[in-house]
Parts: C-alpha cells; sequence; structure tokens
C-alpha cells in the first residue's frame, strides 16, 4: 500500500480511536515512511502529523481518543527516527512549517547528506 493511500484512509476515519487503530495495524509501513528521505513520500506522514496536531473541537471523550492516537503516532516517528536515522531527526518541529517550507527543507537536508557523503 502506498503513502499517499494509506495516510489518506486513516484520516477518513472519522473517530480518533479508528484512527489510532489504523496507526497500530499499519505501524511498519509508517515507520518505513516516516524514514525516507524522498520529500514526495514524507509528504504524506507530514499531512498526517500536522492532521492529528490539531485538537479536535468535540466531546471531551474525542479529546481522551485524540491524546491516545497522537501518543501512538508519537512512538511511530520514534522509532522511525530511531531505526531508520530519519531526516526528521525530532518529532515536532517540521511538521509546524507550512508545506512548502517543508518541502524545500526536507529537499536542503537531502542535498546536505549527499554532500557528506562525496566528502567522505
Amino acid at each position: 500500500m502506498c503513502a499517499e493511500n494509506l495516510i489518506a484512509n486513516i484520516l477518513e476515519e472519522e473517530e480518533w480511536s479508528a484512527r489510532s487503530e489504523r496507526l497500530a495495524e499499519h505501524e511498519e509501513h509508517l515507520i518505513r515512511w516516516f524514514g525516507d528521505d524522498d520529500c514526495w513520500v514524507l509528504e504524506h506522514p507530514y499531512r498526517l502529523v500536522r492532521t492529528f496536531r490539531d485538537k479536535p473541537k468535540a466531546k471531551e471523550n474525542a479529546t481522551v481518543a485524540w491524546r491516545a492516537a497522537n501518543a501512538k503516532l508519537d512512538k511511530i516517528i520514534e522509532k522511525a527516527i530511531a531505526t531508520r536515522g530519519a531526516f526528521l531527526d525530532r518529532k515536532d518541529h517540521w511538521a509546524k512549517k507550512d508545506r512548502t517550507a517543508f518541502l524545500f527543507a526536507i529537499e536542503d537536508l537531502k542535498r546536505k547528506r549527499s554532500i557528506a557523503e562525496r566528502r567522505a
């Protein structure tokens, strides 16, 4: 399954608890995508994080489920950083950028990594 389709399916779930379940079911794929170095792949995890970080304006039980889903997402991001050497070196700073700044930042990091690898 590709990042775009899976993440769209997760975000289409109406309940935060269902979103959390989808994260758990597809953790392996998500870790791989969060650890990717292609800005077009990373754009989809970026959209997932941006959407998850927006607190729902709903009932209290939605807030509890929202917190649980975000905690699950945080664990996935931490695993991606630890196991894949992800460009996303911290959990959230990149997700606070607007889309254009995010894509430029990824391309800049990719270019710097490439230069460093050629020098090594």
